[in-house]
């Protein structure tokens, strides 16, 4: 801005629910410098677990409340206003009834709905960014949301600036949609490395294991793109193997019953564990030895650079950002996005006790590479054009 007053920003996103993209946005927001930044963070939906956290930081406001919370008449206008939002009003109906006005630059913090939702902005005077956080070759899930991709095409067209997590994302993105023509740059998520390590040191009341065993660690949403499902299917055929291991998945999500069905049908339920969505994943990665993410598509995995922050090896599927997030170092092992590939991988890594200690140095080394207030620049340079 060519003013002195603070830069008004919006940032709309579906919910503070516990996935990547939410952990990002929110660290995001608590760094912004306030002395340049006025921000507004909307919400359609009052749900998630970060909402107490980002209140001191922002202007919170949610066009819906939460449901959970809602019984009669007030469910019954939730329910309305659900429909109308998601069914029946044109994005820019939307944002005329629901949307803050005013401000500078609008942010649709993730593909979807939120970014067809601002594509109806009536501020003229308001740069608009839309945010993509996946591969939407292998993971096109915004696709059912449009008649055909021409009209996802004119969506993405409607903004100034699109934004992806990861360099290998922002290619896939000009494959998928070669008509857009607003420019399209990456901009690297935003991790506390600090804050991360201070959460690590927190004790974590699990049972300790035997020098023998190897133990697994996965973070995540349980739903289709983080597979999880193969994952459990490897670790049987591993112990089929003889190799003594463990696996603890920390997440929840909408397929938590078929995850723990399976580790029962496999009869893996002394060496998998659901854990459940944890305020404090960090404690946990200590009492680890691999991190594993066996996701069909990331685009640049939030739970993975984490891991990586705390020192542990990687074994990865290949996905959007995973050679950009080892940054030149063997922090672990790229397989294949295959259940096959991934077996192979944790197989070498758990074979070569001297692959696992080097890969743990490197990924200490990679560590020192994650600093905030490197990372914080060139979003706000971004913000402030």
């Amino acid at each position: 801005m060519s003013d002195n007053r603070r830069t008004k920003v919006l940032f709309l996103i579906e919910s503070l629910a516990g996935g990547g993209a939410e952990k990002v946005l929110v660290t995001m927001l608590k760094h912004l410098d306030a002395a340049l930044f006025d921000v507004t963070l909307c919400c359609v939906t009052d749900l998630g677990v970060y909402q107490d956290e980002i209140k001191p930081f922002v202007r919170y406001m949610a066009i819906l409340p939460d449901p959970n919370k809602q019984k009669g008449l007030t469910l019954l206008r939730y329910k309305i206003l659900y429909k109308a939002i998601y069914s029946w009003l044109s994005p820019r109906w939307i944002y005329r009834l629901f949307i803050p006005k005013g401000n500078d630059v609008e942010v649709a913090f993730l593909e979807g709905n939120v970014t067809r939702i601002l594509s109806g902005s009536t501020n003229g005077k308001a740069r608009r960014i839309a945010w993509v956080h996946t591969d939407l070759k292998k993971n096109h899930w915004t696709g059912e949301m449009h008649r055909n991709k021409v009209s996802e095409s004119a969506i993405y067209n409607a903004f100034d600036q699109i934004v992806t997590v990861s360099k290998a994302s922002e290619e896939v993105f000009h494959q998928v949609f070669p008509d857009v023509r607003t420019p399209v740059r990456t901009v690297y998520n935003p991790i506390d490395r600090n804050e991360i390590i201070r959460l690590s040191l927190e004790e974590a009341d699990m049972p300790k294991k035997d020098e023998r065993t190897v133990r697994l660690i996965s973070v995540g949403r349980l739903a289709y793109q983080k597979a999880f499902d193969r994952l459990i299917r490897i670790i049987r055929r591993l112990a089929d193997d003889h190799f003594k291991i463990e696996l603890w998945i920390l997440g929840d999500g909408p397929l938590h019953y078929a995850l723990k069905c399976e580790i029962e049908e496999l009869g893996l339920a002394d060496c998998v564990r659901l854990l459940g969505f944890q305020d404090n994943p960090y404690r946990f990665y200590p009492l680890c030895d691999i991190f594993v993410c066996s996701s069909v598509a990331e685009g640049y995995s939030t739970a993975a650079t984490e891991a990586i922050i705390l020192g542990l090896p990687v074994v990865t599927t290949e996905c959007s950002g995973m050679m950009e997030l080892f940054g030149g170092r063997d922090c672990g092992i790229i397989t294949e996005n295959t259940e096959d590939g991934l077996y192979f991988g944790l197989r070498k890594m758990l074979e070569d006790k001297d692959l696992l200690e080097s890969c743990r140095r490197a990924a200490r080394l990679r560590s020192q590479d994650f600093e905030l207030e490197k990372q914080m620049r060139p979003v706000e340079d971004l913000l402030q054009e």
